[in-house]
């Protein structure tokens, strides 16, 4: 007699939509929170218009070749290339 092979049981998958999150969330009025962090404005430092624009041509043209390297720049566009990469 030839043995049959054993079928794993199938799991019960479980529902997404059944909560075991606890309580329903309560949603806050954010005006009415206190924190400190936030009313704390002595470690915000203004950052200036070239600092942001350096940020932005550290993510935007970190992996472009050069200005002839993209068709349709942006970054190009409206601020030009970073010196080291408009000629390229």
């Amino acid at each position: 007699m030839a043995k049959k092979k054993s079928v794993p049981k199938a799991k019960k998958i479980k529902d997404e939509d059944e909560d075991d999150d606890g309580p329903e969330f309560i949603e806050e009025d954010l005006d009415e929170m206190e924190d400190s962090m936030l009313s704390d404005d002595s470690g915000v430092v203004a950052r200036s218009g070239d600092d942001i624009l350096d940020m932005l041509r550290d993510v935007e043209c970190a992996d472009c070749e050069g200005s002839s390297s993209r068709d349709d720049c942006k970054v190009r566009d409206k601020y030009d290339c970073p010196p080291d990469k408009a000629d390229l």
